[in-house]
């Protein structure tokens, strides 16, 4: 029986794809971060109303009411205002920002409470810390406009185009921890996985994403609906070494989109 020469060469190409596909499985996924204000889109973001029960793993549970509203202000521009409001006739403190709503870059934030309020001025290149007097205590410069914080992280996480493996950087300006620059830092948005959650207002498909800064000071899981608007549904904030976390989930929540 004649034997075809053409055998050898298929058996060599076999295994020479078979070793391509071997070392790419091998190989692991590159993950390219990209600046977050590249990809932030403006025109997805909703009116929210949701209620936020802080604090699920443990026993002293707080409640708040937030909303996410279309403002205008006194010189006519339109703004996106997010806002934390306690609950109850003696809770009279709230976290307010204040985010433009063309670009969503942050204008002001507000943390009024127990401790003297917390105000912040937000411009491209600097970040004012503000007296109640409206006098400046303090201004740092900003590499890059800031990621809104606070609230206004459920404005950016509804902007975002989350995919698997999507990793993006931003500028954070921290209003609990440091000093002088030590306020400034980098900070990486990612999706870690997908998943099925069971949260207060039931069961979500959502993106497991991580925001943390460079310098390990905290981390923030946020757990992502898939289905746009997006929403965070889960929050799990890590202070730092031997601090618990804070588990907070929303107990329910409603869009008003744009047609």
């Amino acid at each position: 029986m004649k034997r075809s020469l053409a055998w050898p060469a298929l058996l060599a190409a076999g295994a020479l794809i078979l070793g391509l596909v071997t070392a790419r499985a091998d190989t692991p996924a590159r993950v390219e971060t990209t600046d977050f204000w590249s990809l932030a889109r403006p025109e997805q973001v909703c009116t929210m109303s949701a209620t936020w029960v802080l604090g699920v793993n443990r026993d002293n549970q707080v409640v708040t009411h937030s909303h996410i509203d279309a403002i205008e202000t006194d010189s006519g521009a339109r703004v996106w205002q997010a806002l934390h409001r306690g609950i109850g006739a003696e809770d009279v403190s709230f976290d307010q920002i204040l985010v433009d709503a063309a670009t969503l870059r942050p204008i002001m934030s507000r943390h009024t409470g127990p401790d003297p309020d917390v105000i912040v001025q937000f411009a491209a290149d600097s970040a004012q810390r503000m007296r109640e007097d409206g006098v400046a205590a303090e201004t740092l410069p900003l590499p890059a406009p800031a990621l809104p914080e606070g609230p206004g992280l459920e404005v950016a996480a509804q902007a975002m185009p989350w995919r698997n493996g999507l990793s993006v950087r931003a500028t954070f300006f921290d209003r609990w921890r440091g000093d002088g620059a030590e306020r400034v830092r980098s900070v990486v948005w990612s999706v870690l996985d997908r998943q099925t959650i069971t949260t207060l207002f039931g069961s979500h498909e959502v993106f497991h994403t991580r925001l943390a800064p460079l310098d390990g000071a905290f981390e923030i899981e946020a757990f992502v609906t898939i289905e746009r608007p997006h929403a965070i549904v889960r929050m799990i904030y890590h202070r730092g070494a031997g601090a618990p976390p804070l588990v907070s989930e929303l107990r329910e929540y409603a869009f008003s989109c744009p047609r």
